[in-house]
């Protein structure tokens, strides 16, 4: 019995000292939960305190600062930072409650490119677009303006998801893994490129901040008119009926060094020459030359392109035939 009794009371006091150790382990454990759960709640407070991060990605070479902004230099690039800030905080406030935000901008673009451009329309000097872009970057150092060199698609190589079609697919990616919610387009153009506006996603714009549309070159323009406006017919009341091909001539109406004299030659010209020259043929003396315009040019100069009226056509001498004119056949 005395054995019985050791054994059970070694057993006790085994069990009891597990007991007491479990004990401890369980103060430990809940001892590390509670600094655990004290170490998070700061976090949040820190994380609360520092707001919540946003960055904006801009393209520079489609979405460009108005005029006016650019023209103030420093005080425009200072005033083009602020209004972009306070712009975003409000959006993101009213869309996703009072917080504290921190706005990063990294806009991407030629700088170089974009002052030729806007120097040969007239808009800037020599020194505008980098008196604003020094006064963009200083505004915050949250803010930077990053030239990217005058290399095809330089800025696109920086970045991923901006104004037109060929950033749709890098948009898409993003939409498939999940991001939908984080993805905001900020508008610059007016018009949104048609694969990107498919997608649905949540947009805004800070108005009178952008260019809402490209820039044109109005000389550039008016200098492909002036090399595809067709041949013009003009009224039968001018004095001469068919206007001098525009094409083979530089806008001050000098001719194009190297233009065949064909191309610059009058059709009504051409047509005199052509009719004479049928007529000296069906003539039964190929010796005589032929006076005056030939039949059925009397009216001409009053009805392009046309038959001679019957009223006015000089009957044919003996031995030639009437000549009909197809203006249909006529090059």
């Amino acid at each position: 019995l005395k054995s019985d009794l050791d054994l059970y009371k070694n057993a006790y006091e085994y069990t009891n000292a597990k007991l007491t150790d479990t004990r401890k382990g369980k103060e430990e454990a809940e001892r590390q939960r509670d600094q655990a759960s004290l170490r998070a709640e700061r976090a949040e407070e820190e994380l609360e305190k520092a707001g919540h991060r946003v960055t904006v990605l801009l393209d520079g070479d489609g979405a460009i600062f108005n005029d006016s902004y650019i023209l103030e230099g420093q005080a425009g690039g200072h005033k083009a930072a602020q209004r972009l800030q306070a712009s975003i905080v409000r959006h993101l406030k009213d869309t996703l409650g009072d917080a504290a935000y921190q706005i990063w901008v990294h806009i991407f673009f030629n700088k170089r490119g974009l002052a030729d451009t806007l120097s040969r329309m007239g808009i800037i000097g020599n020194k505008e677009l980098d008196e604003f872009v020094l006064g963009f970057n200083q505004s915050t150092e949250r803010f930077t303006m990053l030239d990217v060199g005058n290399t095809k698609e330089a800025a696109d190589a920086k970045l991923r998801g901006c104004h037109d079609n060929g950033y749709a697919n890098t948009l898409r990616t993003l939409i498939t893994e999940g991001f939908r919610d984080k993805l905001v387009l900020l508008r610059g153009y007016s018009d949104m490129a048609s694969e990107i506006n498919k997608l649905n996603l949540h947009d805004f714009a800070v108005p009178d901040l952008f260019r809402t549309s490209k820039i044109v070159n109005p000389h550039s323009f008016a200098s492909r008119q002036a090399t595809t406006t067709p041949h013009v017919i003009s009224s039968p009341s001018s004095s001469t009926n068919i206007s001098q091909p525009d094409f083979g001539f530089k806008p001050d109406g000098t001719p194009v060094s190297g233009t065949s004299s064909h191309a610059l030659q009058s059709p009504q010209t051409d047509l005199r020459r052509l009719l004479a020259e049928t007529q000296t043929r069906q003539s039964p003396d190929r010796q005589r030359p032929v006076t005056g315009p030939p039949p059925g040019l009397a009216n001409l100069g009053t009805r392009p392109f046309s038959n001679p009226s019957p009223t006015t056509q000089t009957k044919p001498s003996a031995g030639q035939q009437p000549l009909k004119l197809d203006p249909n056949k006529v090059d």
